[in-house]
């Protein structure tokens, strides 16, 4: 987080970024498909007294990046687990795909700017760590989270409808 603070944009960057700005400021719809959920999401942080409106925005990417790396760190440790089981090794291990995800190129943009990926990102993550966690538990309750966390994401980013199949 103190890596994608210092570099966060603080003002408008280009692209959606302006777009998306307004329309988390106004509650307006954004261009097609229109991206409610990070639009209402992202108006909770409108309300905060820290600097600009973009600003405000891009931080709102930021923090749903660095919880998409903390999930990401859950679900590797979840999967480790159930395919090796309990070890030392798989706590060292977990850390890698975070790493390489954190410092990617576009994980990193995406993480700056007001976007709408790396809340994407933080959904897709969920979803796999609750399906996992049905997995090892055999909790319904699991499944149903699951279930929830798919709905609210294809009200960020309508690419979800492509892991329908592999979570049937």
């Amino acid at each position: 987080a103190v890596v994608y603070l210092s570099t966060l944009a603080p003002t408008l960057d280009y692209r959606d970024s302006p777009e998306f700005i307004d329309t988390a400021f106004s509650l307006g719809i954004s261009h097609p498909a229109g991206f409610p959920t990070y639009n209402l999401l992202a108006k909770t942080i409108t309300f905060l007294p820290l600097g600009s409106m973009a600003f405000k925005v891009n931080l709102f990417s930021m923090v749903f990046a660095c919880l998409t790396l903390i999930f990401l760190y859950l679900t590797t440790q979840l999967f480790l687990e159930i395919v090796f089981g309990l070890g030392q090794d798989r706590i060292i291990v977990g850390v890698f795909p975070v790493l390489f995800l954190a410092f990617s190129e576009p994980f990193w943009y995406h993480a700056l700017i007001a976007e709408v990926y790396s809340l994407h990102s933080f959904f897709t993550v969920l979803i796999i760590y609750h399906l996992l966690q049905w997995r090892v538990k055999a909790d319904i309750r699991y499944l149903f989270s699951a279930a929830f966390f798919y709905g609210l994401s294809a009200g960020n980013h309508a690419t979800v409808v492509f892991y329908l199949p592999a979570i049937l």
